[in-house]
């Protein structure tokens, strides 16, 4: 029996139309499904506490099923980089805008971020985070400990905290359970908040021989 060319062509045809339905099954399986059924969000690599700055390596891009997903979620990192958590906040959970606020240490008006030279302080607490009340102390330093004498009753400026930083820049958190006890790493650099006012009362001082002794309540 021979063949006509149309019946050939209408069987070829319906062989590429079978395998295309296979191939369309396939990718719906494998990848389809998870890319029209998931969206992609961004949360916590890590749990954060309440006032925590939030920087682009605390975030994570992952995907959620859409029917999971809250009313609005942060889908992207840039919405909160540079905000503060209100509240403890832990790691993987969907992230809402009402969970961040603005960061209230920036500068204001006449306000300046002015990081302490290591060499300026005489002692500092390891305990120190961002958004303390730093209360500075000039101190005249002896030949030891016991003979170095702080000058002042009553601390010369209370200056509030905008960074604590590490070697690697990187800010020192607190971590885990035990609030203070425990950081992310060792403070090297310490920025304040400060006037051009209290700079030059620094360097005055600093001038004259004194370092400073940095304490928090």
């Amino acid at each position: 029996m021979r063949y006509r060319y149309s019946d050939i062509l209408k069987g070829l045809i319906g062989l590429l139309l079978c395998l295309t339905a296979i191939a369309g099954i396939y990718y719906w399986e494998t990848y389809g499904r998870v890319e029209f059924t998931n969206k992609e969000i961004v949360v916590l690599k890590e749990s954060i506490k309440a006032q925590t700055l939030i920087t682009e390596s605390d975030l994570v891009t992952v995907k959620r099923e859409i029917s999971t997903l809250i009313e609005d979620p942060i889908i992207n990192s840039h919405d909160i980089v540079g905000k503060v958590s209100k509240h403890y906040i832990p790691s993987n959970l969907q992230l809402s805008d009402a969970y961040f606020e603005e960061d209230e240490l920036f500068p204001s008006d006449g306000e300046y971020i002015f990081q302490i030279p290591s060499e300026w302080i005489a002692s500092c607490p390891s305990t120190l985070r961002r958004s303390d009340d730093a209360y500075i102390y000039p101190v005249i330093e002896g030949s030891s400990a016991e003979e170095s004498e702080i000058t002042e009753e009553e601390p010369i400026k209370c200056l509030k905290i905008a960074f604590v930083k590490n070697q690697s820049n990187q800010e020192v958190k607190s971590v885990g359970d035990s609030d203070r006890l425990d950081g992310t790493s060792t403070i090297s650099t310490i920025e304040m908040i400060a006037t051009i006012e209290d700079v030059q009362l620094l360097n005055q001082l600093r001038a004259k021989g004194y370092k400073f002794l940095i304490m928090y309540r």
